[in-house]
């Protein structure tokens, strides 16, 4: 469990399943939860001798774990759907279902009663939780697996391979030439992954697929992919930029407009044998966002990390329930401890480094000098790139050098600028240095160069924006 509003309280474990194989039956699987959950939505929680009135806000889980919770047929069922009636097609020859178009939402009244007899498979103790809508509080917009280890991925497997008809897959030696390119790229340090090789695309992490849309996607692909797939990329491209920011709310509707395109066009350019529920789930996206917030705070990011970490307490095959009890509540302490000592950091700061200055602007967010940490856009439309810092009588103040002309990286289906991605070229940095209020620094910008620094592909650090 994650507090939503306390993000410095580390995520909580409610309880842990230990068995064989994964539960097969949902109401001694939920049942302790749903009553537990009942207790603290009346009673509140204690948290460091606080009590706290406590909303359940989403459930977030992966699409296999969505349909077991919920008592309802698998994601791959023609009638797999969590959040509209849509009935799709089984392909023999594939072994799958698509999804071809949309269908009327589904509705928490109508699950109730038991109306989707041929979606729902049993009856789910969530149906006990006070104030849960069974439909719309239960998200699909998960970012890891829906758009980064889903579409990104199947994106990105079909240009290399040629999985998806009619477009060919890439030479070898095209393979190894942008594989070149990306083992070359340097992102900022707040990106804590490095670009690996397409050889071992299989085992790319959600993150690393994250930051190859979102940073190295539109430099790297154009003009090594169709021009249909090249635009229709931009529209997957700009509605998760725009739903990953609530910097970018005012763009929410259109976001959900691309989302519908590119899915209506995804049968077009590609084949609708493709259309799985992973490409028609987007079509859900936008209302989760809009209930819920950003895809960034509604992302089982973090819970995956703290899975992986509880697996690692394990160390062998026997007693592995007990090993993990153990080791979670010795490190329960450390971990609050050791948030608290994060949480004494002092934002912003400045660090001399040998002839360096280094500027802790907040967390998770450091300009340095270079290409890769130094380039920031401010509120009046610049990009520059940090020298220096310092502070006078309390005040802070960034001497750069500011890029004297940009262009958007793109222009169709609208002005990338709006989503603050640029290019420049590097001769077009100004010798001039400009003094840079500390309150003018809009976010910083992730610097993409991919023929040896001639030409700067900018795109943003979204974390680091702010409105």
């Amino acid at each position: 469990m994650q507090v939503r509003n306390i993000p410095e309280i580390p995520i909580m474990i409610l309880g842990i399943y230990c068995g064989m194989a994964k539960p097969n039956n949902v109401e001694g699987f939920l049942r302790p939860l749903v009553t537990e959950i009942n207790h603290i939505l009346v009673q509140g929680i204690l948290i460091n001798d606080t009590l706290l009135d406590i909303r359940l806000r989403t459930f977030i889980a992966d699409t296999p774990a969505r349909a077991f919770i919920k008592g309802v047929k698998s994601f791959n069922s023609i009638h797999g759907c969590i959040k509209c009636k849509i009935i799709g097609t089984y392909i023999h020859a594939k072994k799958k279902t698509v999804f071809v178009g949309t269908a009327e939402d589904r509705t928490d009244e109508e699950f109730r009663r038991g109306e989707y007899t041929q979606h729902q498979t049993c009856y789910t103790p969530l149906l006990d939780v006070d104030e849960l809508d069974i439909i719309k509080d239960i998200i699909v917009a998960d970012s890891l697996h829906i758009l980064y280890l889903g579409l990104t991925k199947t994106l990105l497997k079909a240009y290399i391979f040629g999985t998806m008809s009619p477009f060919q897959k890439w030479l070898p030696r095209e393979e190894r030439a942008i594989s070149k390119l990306l083992v070359g790229v340097q992102y900022p340090s707040e990106i804590h992954r490095k670009a690996r090789a397409l050889y071992y695309i299989k085992f790319w992490k959600g993150s690393e697929l994250a930051s190859f849309l979102h940073h190295c996607a539109i430099p790297l692909l154009k003009n090594r992919i169709s021009d249909r797939a090249y635009n229709h990329l931009k529209l997957f491209f700009l509605a998760v930029t725009f739903l990953s920011s609530a910097i970018f709310e005012q763009y929410w509707e259109y976001a959900g407009q691309l989302l519908h395109q590119f899915v209506s066009e995804f049968s077009e350019i590609y084949s609708s044998n493709y259309l799985t529920s992973n490409v028609h789930n987007l079509l859900h996206i936008l209302p989760d966002v809009q209930r819920f917030g950003p895809l960034t705070s509604i992302s089982s990011y973090p819970f995956e990390n703290k899975l992986q970490f509880i697996k690692n307490l394990v160390r062998t095959g026997h007693r592995s329930l007990n090993q993990v009890v153990c080791r979670v509540t010795e490190l329960r302490e450390l971990e609050a401890a050791d948030k608290r000592i994060k949480d004494t950091t002092i934002y912003p700061s400045i660090k001399n480094k040998n002839n360096e200055v280094i500027f802790f602007v907040k967390a998770n967010f450091v300009l340095r000098k270079g290409n890769r940490n130094g380039w920031f856009f401010t509120h009046d439309n610049q990009i520059v790139r940090y020298s220096k810092a310092s502070e006078i009588s309390g005040k802070f103040c960034i001497e750069g050098h500011p890029m004297l002309t940009k262009q958007p990286s793109f222009t169709n289906p609208t002005n990338s600028e709006i989503i603050y991605c640029y290019m420049a070229n590097a001769e077009d940095i100004s010798d001039s240095i400009i003094m840079v209020d500390l309150d003018n620094i809009k976010g910083k910008l992730a610097c993409i160069t991919l023929d040896m620094g001639k030409t700067l592909n900018f795109s943003p650090l979204l974390h680091t924006f702010t409105a």
